[in-house]
């Protein structure tokens, strides 16, 4: 009982930062979607990162998770979410599931996620968090670079981590007037946004990001 009492008190403290976080951060820089806030003061984040860093999941910044990858800050995870316009029932392909916090979020928005990741030690970290929280989302062990033909269409493909370029051919599994977000460079890269029209167009910039590069089969 008094360790449930702890468990439970834990909890109300982490929603507690989730909701001061929505306020002062993401509010505060101009996120004022509610249906957005709202999911990202129910989802645990704490839930998908390492027990250690449970102190440090609401800091604003990216945090190292396993091998040398992150997950991303939770400004930019929410502003990425937004850009997708989710209203619901649309089909997204993720490249780089992470620990599974961002296609959580997506699912929680009400969108159908594939989530491809290439780190197997991710993959499997981010599987129970996804079973509780998201349980919807279809995950991938694979080369994001590819996607998932299988599955495509998709409305949107969003990618969390930064190739240098959109991978060749990847349009070809979005649908016409679909969306394509992602951190397009090397080293420091822009957050960029396309639509599929005869071609993949920009229609927006939506600032300078740092992101982990996009591997490919194992190699950068």
């Amino acid at each position: 009982m008094f360790h449930k009492m702890l468990a439970d008190k834990q909890e109300h403290y982490f929603a507690y930062l989730r909701k001061h976080m929505a306020k002062e951060q993401l509010e505060a820089r101009g996120i004022k979607d509610k249906r957005l806030l709202d999911a990202f003061v129910a989802l645990p984040r704490h839930r998908f990162v390492p027990v250690e860093l449970w102190t440090r999941c609401h800091d604003d910044c990216a945090l190292p998770v396993l091998d040398g990858q992150t997950i991303s800050q939770p400004y930019i995870a929410v502003l990425m979410a937004g850009l997708a316009e989710i209203k619901g029932g649309e089909k997204v392909l993720e490249i780089g599931t992470g620990t599974g916090y961002s296609a959580a979020l997506l699912a929680a928005l009400g969108a159908e996620v594939y989530s491809v990741e290439l780190n197997e030690h991710l993959y499997n970290f981010g599987a129970k968090p996804l079973a509780q929280y998201a349980p919807g989302v279809k995950r991938l062990l694979g080369d994001g670079s590819k996607g998932w033909p299988e599955h495509a269409p998709y409305d949107r493909i969003i990618f969390t981590c930064a190739p240098e370029t959109p991978p060749a051919g990847i349009e070809k599994q979005l649908k016409p007037g679909g969306l394509l977000i992602a951190p397009l460079g090397k080293g420091t890269q822009r957050l960029k946004v396309f639509r599929l029209d005869k071609g993949l167009t920009e229609i927006e910039d939506a600032g300078e990001v740092v992101f982990v590069p996009l591997l490919k089969g194992g190699k950068e």
